[in-house]
């Protein structure tokens, strides 16, 4: 099963490739519900070089 993924402008704002966020979202070491926000989850990952990217949803 093929894992959609929405972009917002700003996923790309520190010039990260589309390639390692979704790297980093199917490697993830860690995911879990963000405080004080309603349906928001936050994730640690690797990208393609071994760099640990946050990502929130």
């Amino acid at each position: 099963m093929e894992l959609k993924i929405e972009y917002t402008e700003s996923a790309f704002g520190h010039s990260i490739a589309e390639a390692d966020i979704r790297h980093a979202i199917v490697n993830r070491i860690r995911d879990k519900p963000m405080k004080k926000y309603i349906n928001k989850y936050g994730l640690v990952g690797f990208d393609r070089s071994g760099n640990l990217l946050e990502i929130a949803d």
